[in-house]
């Protein structure tokens, strides 16, 4: 006697939270609570069927935005029906379901846009403009490395040899309702050594020579464990606001 939505919040704490990041357990519990529950959760789980999962996308195509004004977008309605589909497969794994009803669903077919990249010139531009700003060796640091923003901002001193010229990603730093939070890398490849090139080493040695001077001027001592790009305070720098201070610029 199991309804969907019962069982939906059984899938998030008993077998996501357990696995999922927080910052993912976060994105999936949004979806359930707001989308998938109000949409599928008073049905019995036995008697969940393709069809009702079927409508229940055409649905939030049409009309499934909270506000009232419209549809979601294609790949809103996808990202819920990978929810969905996990959580019943878990369902027959359990042996709750024999079979899994969002098996036999085609979720929206998304059209996929050609990601967008700056040229050479433009971001030599972009380097030039940011230089004496807080943005310059970050930008710079990702430009010649790849590295993702979560990386940038969770990198430590210690991470950096300049002996050697290279850096290790070690963790990452996101954000959640709850604040922010430092995790490991999510595969054995995310935990990787990195060979800077010249010019970005000259310019984490002088930025962090000024990281140093700030923190004996605030009275803080010398701290080789200490983040790379942070607040003046040493407080970890909010992503979502590097990235609107990035927009901005």
């Amino acid at each position: 006697k199991m309804t969907t939505a019962g069982y939906l919040k059984y899938w998030l704490e008993n077998y996501a939270r357990a696995g999922a990041s927080a910052r993912t357990l976060e994105r999936w519990t949004e979806i359930i609570e707001k989308h998938l529950i109000p949409a599928l959760g008073s049905i019995f789980l036995k008697d969940l069927s393709p069809v009702h999962i079927q409508q229940c996308y055409t649905h939030a195509l049409k009309d499934g935005r909270r506000d009232g004004k419209g549809g979601l977008a294609a790949l809103t309605v996808k990202h819920h029906h990978a929810v969905l589909f996990q959580a019943l497969k878990q369902a027959v794994g359990w042996q709750i379901l024999i079979r899994n009803p969002a098996d036999a669903v085609k979720p929206p077919k998304v059209e996929h846009k050609e990601i967008e990249f700056l040229t050479k010139l433009e971001l030599a531009e972009l380097l030039k403009s940011t230089m004496g700003t807080p943005l310059y060796t970050p930008l710079l640091l990702k430009a010649t490395t790849g590295m993702r923003r979560g990386e940038l901002l969770a990198l430590r001193a210690s991470d950096l040899d300049f002996d050697r010229g290279t850096l290790t990603v070690n963790q990452s730093l996101e954000e959640t309702q709850k604040g922010l939070r430092f995790k490991p890398p999510k595969t054995k490849k995310g935990r990787r050594l990195i060979t800077l090139p010249t010019l970005t080493i000259s310019a984490l040695k002088k930025h962090m020579v000024q990281r140093q001077e700030n923190q004996l001027s605030m009275g803080l001592g010398r701290n080789t464990n200490m983040l790379v790009f942070a607040l003046p305070d040493g407080e970890p720098w909010s992503p979502r606001i590097f990235s609107q201070r990035v927009k901005r610029h």
